[in-house]
Parts: C-alpha cells; sequence; structure tokens
C-alpha cells in the first residue's frame, strides 16, 4: 500500500491548477479510506487566521458555518497544531467544553464523526494541517488497522505539503501587504533600530516623510507601533525584501 501511495501521490506534483490539486488530494483521501480531506496552512505566523489556505472536500456548508461561527477558536484540533507534531485522531471524546461540544455536533450532523489530523511544521515557519475525516465510528471501519497505515498517511501529509508549494506562494500574494520600495527602505532600517532622523539623513528626505512612510507601514500591517510593525514584518518575512 505505501508504494502504491506513493506512486498515486506523485500525480499531486502534476496539478497545474488549485482546483485539480485539491480533487486529486481527495481522491487520494479516499483510496485510504476517508470520505473527507482538508488541507490548512498558515503560511506566516504573523498573518490573521483569516487568511489561512484552506483546501479540500469538506461540506460547503460546514466550512461556511465554521468560519461564521469561528470555531477555529475553540477548536482543539487547531489547538494541535500550534503546539504538537504528532498525529491526532479525533472523536466526539476530544470536544469537552460546550463550545467545543457545539463545534463537534456541527461536524457531526455533516458526516465528520471522526478523524485524524497530521500536523505541519514548515520550514518557513508554516503551521498547518492534513485532516482526514470519515463517518465512521471510532472502532470500526478505516479505523480498523490506522496504526499500521500511519506512515502512508504521513507521506500523504508530506507529498500534499510539498506538491502545494506554488498554490501556498500565489497565496501569499495575495495575503501579504504590500510596500512600495520607498516603505520597505524605512521598515528595514526603522527595525535595525533607527530614529526618524536618521532614517531622513540616510534616505535624504525629510523626517515628515519619514513619518508619512512609517504612518503607512503601521495601517498596512495593522499595527500602531514601530516596534509591533517591526516584529510582525520580520515574522512575515517582510524584512527578507527589505
Amino acid at each position: 500500500m505505501f508504494c502504491d501511495l506513493l506512486e498515486s501521490s506523485s500525480v499531486l506534483s502534476e496539478a497545474q491548477d488549485e482546483a485539480t490539486w485539491s480533487e486529486t488530494l481527495g481522491d487520494l483521501g479516499r483510496e485510504q479510506g476517508f470520505e473527507y480531506t482538508l488541507f490548512a496552512i498558515l503560511p506566516r505566523p504573523g498573518l490573521p487566521f483569516e487568511d489561512i489556505f484552506v483546501k479540500g472536500n469538506y461540506p460547503c456548508e460546514w466550512r461556511e458555518v465554521y468560519d461564521r461561527e469561528k470555531y477555529a477558536q475553540v477548536d482543539p484540533t487547531v489547538r494541535h497544531i500550534f503546539s504538537e507534531s504528532k498525529p491526532l485522531l479525533w472523536d466526539e471524546s476530544l470536544f469537552r467544553s460546550d463550545g467545543e461540544r457545539a463545534l463537534y455536533r456541527g461536524a457531526y450532523l455533516h458526516g465528520l464523526k471522526s478523524g485524524i489530523v497530521l500536523p505541519i511544521h514548515g520550514p518557513r515557519h508554516e503551521t498547518g494541517m492534513l485532516c482526514l475525516a470519515t463517518s465512521d465510528a471510532p472502532g470500526t471501519g478505516v479505523w480498523n488497522g490506522i496504526n499500521r497505515r500511519m506512515a502512508s498517511l504521513s507521506l500523504l501529509r508530506d507529498t500534499a505539503f510539498e506538491s502545494a508549494q506554488p498554490f501556498l506562494g500565489n497565496h501569499l500574494e495575495r495575503v501579504i501587504p504590500r510596500l512600495t520600495r520607498r516603505e520597505k527602505e524605512c521598515l528595514k532600517w526603522m527595525s535595525c533600530g533607527k530614529s526618524t532622523w536618521e532614517m531622513a539623513r540616510i534616505l535624504n528626505c525629510s523626517e515628515a516623510t519619514i513619518n508619512f512612510h512609517i504612518v503607512n507601514i503601521r495601517t498596512k500591517l495593522g499595527v500602531h507601533s514601530r516596534s509591533a510593525a517591526s516584529l510582525k514584518a520580520a515574522r512575515m518575512g517582510l524584512l527578507d525584501q527589505a
């Protein structure tokens, strides 16, 4: 089965667009016995959760409810991926608080009764998961012999992450704030601890111009101080572009 999956998952790397890639990932999930597949990546630590890259075949109605009710704030599977690297098998027993139980009831009504979360931690501080879900109850159906198939599922996760890189790059271009050349220069020197006066001398412009650019930088990053702007920019990888 491992060799079959290795050969099949190579098809992911051949996908030319996100829709084909997502459909192929769902097909591979079904080959593993799971009706539902969700791939989600927060590509940079400083991005808001709303900017997460999400693909999969979870029921659209459930995805809308999940987002509207902000269930990510109480979802124990989300907490898990930010603190653990090991896979997590989930079912009703994982959801204990009132908010968590409401989340599980909604998922259950849409056919998501149990599943497995495989965390993703990328080399550029990406955080995410490959989640495979089923309508089978724990101990039945796909769960029989699940430990023997864990290597295959981990391979599917790793292949999904690697093959998704072009799409993640496109996603980042859409969600990361676009800074002008002058804003990037100001950000670089501001992050080095330079004062407005020093930056004005370095960039050969007035202090008012420097302050104008810094206000724009803070607005685009959604922060209220220079230190917060520098920290968030570093987490987003913007200083690498400066």
